[in-house]
């Protein structure tokens, strides 16, 4: 089974989210443990895998596709802020050896986000392309 692409577009009380898928426009609900710690809200982009419960296809495996552009960045420290690109939402991010991998102001790049104290912060940035 291989991952699939989707977006979360609507978040119901009962904490299931609905995703659509972008090729086939299909809607699927899920319900993924620790969406909150994962940083799943409405617009996130997400790969998933489809299982069938009692005929019903369900997403499950949900996880969080984070895209932005670096918008301030200081190598010697290690930190900076992305603009992530669907949500307009800014986040910092810590990286050790910035300098060293060759990020820069505008770069595209996607990461990972973890709750520190409260506040979700940006790490494990990759380049795109």
């Amino acid at each position: 089974m291989g991952k699939l692409r989707g977006k979360i577009v609507k978040s119901p009380d009962t904490g299931k989210l609905v995703v659509r898928d972008n090729e086939t426009k299909v809607m699927y609900e899920y319900d993924q443990p620790f969406q909150a710690a994962l940083g799943i809200v409405e617009k996130t982009s997400v790969n998933y895998d489809l299982v069938d419960v009692d005929g019903k296809s369900i997403a499950v495996a949900v996880q969080p596709i984070y895209k932005g552009e670096i918008v301030t960045i200081d190598v010697e420290k290690g930190l900076g802020e992305i603009l992530e690109t669907e949500s307009n939402t800014t986040y910092r991010f810590q990286q050790n050896y910035l300098k060293q991998s060759g990020f820069a102001q505008g770069e595209t790049v996607k990461y990972a986000l973890v709750d520190s104290d409260g506040a979700l912060w940006a790490t494990c940035l990759n380049k795109i392309g």
